[in-house]
Order: C-alpha cells, then sequence, then structure tokens
C-alpha cells in the first residue's frame, strides 16, 4: 500500500504521503546519487525540487536534485545556508528530506 492511501486509511496527513512517495520515485528512478555515486536510501535521500519555481532570469523553471542527506548537509554547509543556495541557483525550491519524512 503506497503512503497516500495509507494516510487516507488511517486518516493522516496526505500532504506527508504524497511528499514520501515523491522522494520514494525519485531514489527508484536515480537509484545512485548523481553527485557522490553511493546507493541512495529513501530515509538518507533528499530532494531539492525547484520544479514549481520561475527562475530568477526568465529561462524557465527550476530543476529537481536528488542526492545523500550527507551531500545535502555539506552542500547547505558550503553555501553559507539555504538561502545562498536559492540565490546560486536562480529560483526558490521545496526540500524532501528522507530524514523528517520517514521518522
Amino acid at each position: 500500500m503506497d503512503d497516500i492511501m495509507l494516510a487516507m486509511l488511517e486518516g493522516g496527513d496526505l500532504e506527508v504521503g504524497a511528499k514520501r512517495t515523491i522522494l520514494r520515485a525519485a531514489v527508484q528512478r536515480q537509484i545512485m546519487s548523481p553527485f557522490g555515486g553511493e546507493v541512495l536510501d529513501v530515509r538518507r535521500a533528499v530532494l531539492i525540487d525547484g520544479s514549481d519555481y520561475d527562475r530568477a532570469d526568465g529561462s524557465g523553471k527550476g530543476r529537481m536534485y536528488i542526492m545523500t542527506a550527507a551531500e545535502y548537509d555539506g552542500l547547505i554547509e558550503a553555501q553559507g545556508g539555504v538561502k545562498a543556495l536559492v540565490d546560486k541557483l536562480g529560483y526558490k525550491f521545496d526540500v524532501l528530506d528522507g530524514r523528517e519524512l520517514f521518522k
């Protein structure tokens, strides 16, 4: 049973169920981190999803990036925080963090 159906049956949070499903699909599609080559695990993967937001330069929509939680933490630290990463990428994004979604 998928997370959305489970949330509906148990009266849970549909948004969390949808985010779990999106993250799981991204991990299944990518399998290995494109950045470090590690095999992705949905409980320790992070999806940066900018596909709903326009780029600041008007060149279209943002992108999705899937990576390990350790790579995400390193990226945020190296960029000086989430706001600095938003500025560098040129678009806002949502973060689907398996560490939070699959507690």
